[in-house]
């Protein structure tokens, strides 16, 4: 699967940014409690402050898994 990210910034000629979410892959072990709603946690917590400081205002997300 890690060549995925390659082959889609290969032929759309787009920026691939992958990643594994905390406690998942290769990332390190989540310490705390992962319930329902880890996924909107993420997506607002993580997601907003990662744009911002990567300067990212428009993506497109591409996701698997969960």
């Amino acid at each position: 699967m890690e060549k995925f990210p390659a082959q889609l910034a290969f032929v759309t000629s787009w920026r691939v940014i992958a990643y594994d979410r905390l406690g998942f892959g290769s990332s390190d072990p989540h310490l705390g409690t992962i319930d329902r709603s880890f996924i909107f946690q993420e997506g607002h917590e993580f997601l907003s402050i990662f744009c911002a400081r990567a300067g990212i205002t428009r993506f497109v997300a591409c996701g698997h898994s969960v």
